[in-house]
């Protein structure tokens, strides 16, 4: 049986999420300029930190305590709020994140398939001719 701190501590990483990107919106106009970046954003994020807690679960091992792609949202959320001459950067500050954000996900992804069939003695991004 799990002990309650192994029970919620997949909640760090969401609720940190979720803490920043709620910060962000309320405190400047960065969903009303640009609403769908924004929420892919969020959902990109959450997405990441939801396959690597199922990819942990399936695995039989501890998740992770914390995701790593929170960290740019960490510098980049006070920054943006704080300082001055960053606000009229918000928006391609939020071009960029998200960019970085989707191509890291996207890296995560590629590579577990990647490890998932080097360990199941298949080829995933190969497609095999059909015998005729």
């Amino acid at each position: 049986m799990l002990s309650p701190y192994e029970v919620l501590m997949p909640l760090l990483p969401v609720t940190a999420l979720f803490t920043l990107c709620t910060l962000w919106a309320v405190l400047s106009d960065v969903v009303d300029a640009q609403p769908r970046v924004f929420f892919f954003l969020i959902g990109t994020v959450f997405s990441n930190i939801t396959c690597r807690l199922i990819v942990a679960q399936m695995a039989g091992t501890r998740a992770e305590f914390w995701n790593w792609l929170l960290v740019p949202l960490i510098v980049t959320v006070p920054s943006v709020l704080c300082i001055a001459p960053l606000k009229a950067w918000q928006t391609p500050i939020l071009y960029v994140l998200t960019t970085m954000v989707t191509l890291c996900h996207i890296h995560y992804g590629i590579f577990v398939v990647r490890q998932m069939a080097l360990h199941l003695g298949i080829d995933a991004f190969r497609i095999k001719q059909k015998d005729t």
